[in-house]
């Protein structure tokens, strides 16, 4: 999740530029899928200085009401996980044609 043309847009500072770009898309109901490969705890780090962080993309999605169903379902707070989540599935497709 690097941008070679802009290290501020790394990790988090992508999804915060998109919803910053798409923001009026926002207004229409709305699902995101895929995982922010982010923690608050890298939030203040100065030497990585990003467009935004966690607790502004956070923000974004809470005024508009979009919510994380993994954090909702498991009680736990989004950019505070104390717990592993990584959960790969590998599914064998055999197409003929």
């Amino acid at each position: 999740m690097n941008d070679a043309n802009d290290v501020r847009k790394r990790y988090v500072g992508q999804v915060y530029s998109a919803l910053s770009y798409y923001k009026e898309l926002l207004a229409n109901p709305t699902i995101i899928i895929g995982d922010f490969n982010w923690n608050a705890i890298w939030d203040s780090k100065p030497s990585y200085p990003l467009y935004g962080n966690l607790a502004d993309v956070t923000n974004i999605l809470g005024d508009k009401g979009i919510r994380s169903i993994y954090h909702e379902f498991f009680k736990r707070i989004l950019g505070k996980n104390q717990d592993l989540h990584f959960i790969c599935t590998i599914t064998r497709i055999n197409l003929t044609i």
